[in-house]
């Protein structure tokens, strides 16, 4: 079960999120919970980083995927130019590095190759997210 999506900029900018099979929040309650997000990520990252054996270089990958707590799993994908996605599902959905990649795909498909999108502003193409959503509830897991 997929449960929301956050896709963040390298300032932690949340540029899209959207939620899935849960109950109705309030728009402060989604802010919130955007903020304490990428506050988690930004600290958790740091954390991985700070005990990995030996200094990662830019080119490989982020040792960082996924935690799991007993409500939830949180999958995570950075790419080279700092945007953020982080996707939260039932914990017992495997790892779905995947999955997030395609999102990065559409990302790139819909949004960046969209003349009409403004660089480092919110998600507003809804191409991108009809194909999102399509995507999304054609998953085993959905």
């Amino acid at each position: 079960m997929i449960f929301s999506l956050y896709i963040f900029d390298r300032q932690g900018k949340c540029l899209l999120y959207r939620g899935w099979n849960q109950k109705n929040k309030s728009k402060t309650a989604i802010e919130h919970e955007k903020k304490l997000v990428f506050g988690l990520l930004f600290s958790a990252k740091a954390f991985v980083n700070k005990m990995a054996p030996r200094k990662l270089d830019e080119t490989e990958n982020e040792p960082l995927y996924s935690f799991t707590t007993k409500d939830y799993k949180l999958h995570y994908l950075e790419t080279l130019t700092g945007l953020r996605f982080a996707m939260t599902t039932a914990p017992s959905v495997g790892r779905i590095i995947e999955v997030l990649q395609d999102i990065y795909r559409l990302y790139v498909d819909y949004v960046i190759k969209n003349p009409l999108h403004r660089s480092g502003g919110l998600i507003q193409s809804p191409l991108f997210v009809t194909k999102l959503e399509q995507m999304v509830e054609a998953l085993s897991f959905f």
